[in-house]
């Protein structure tokens, strides 16, 4: 199954690439391709799990990419110049194995927007399947269309999937030093 978002477009041959990985890879239940901004940049597009150290230093990479700063240009190429297996990859666009997909229910329709991929890849891994990033394919992904059309919907979307998959799968403490962080910014969270 292909997961591909609107406002991003697949290159010539990445999609035989990811079908070629899955069916060379028995136990790869997703595969992700590398993501490039329209101007032809890295996206970080894949991470670790969602823990607040993990997500301090993912966002300052984020930053720093959107704001072009030639070292986290430089870093996002970097991670993203080998084919590895993060803890997920990008909703923009991957490539499910059916089975993987049906063994652990599919998406949880409870997300909205944000925060579906890293869950479905983490019970995904849970389940037993390996969860893969390939440089060999490519997309080019115009980052952020879709919370430009209502950033305040979207900002409240991000922090109620946020919340959501810290209740899950972060437990109660995490969840409330999340949600002590979201109501000091003045953001409302659910």
């Amino acid at each position: 199954m292909l997961v591909l978002n609107p406002d991003a477009e697949v290159t010539a041959g990445a999609l035989e690439t990811l079908s070629g990985i899955l069916d060379a890879r028995p136990a790869v239940g997703v595969v992700g391709p590398l993501t490039r901004n329209p101007d032809g940049s890295v996206q970080v597009s894949f991470g670790p799990d969602l823990t607040p150290l993990a997500e301090w230093r993912q966002r300052r990479l984020v930053r720093g990419v959107r704001e072009r700063r030639p070292q986290a240009l430089r870093e996002a190429a970097a991670r993203a110049a080998a084919e590895q297996e993060p803890d997920w990859v990008s909703g923009s666009c991957f490539l499910a194995r059916r089975q993987a997909l049906q063994s652990v229910g599919g998406f949880d329709e409870a997300f909205f927007l944000f925060e579906e991929d890293a869950d479905l890849c983490l019970r995904l891994r849970r389940a037993g399947w390996r969860v893969l990033f390939t440089p060999a394919a490519e997309v080019r992904h115009a980052l952020g269309r879709s919370m430009d059309q209502a950033p305040e919907r979207a900002r409240l979307e991000y922090d109620r999937s946020h919340l959501l998959y810290y209740r899950k799968h972060n437990g109660p403490l995490l969840t409330a030093l999340l949600r002590t962080w979201l109501a000091l910014a003045g953001r409302r969270g659910s």
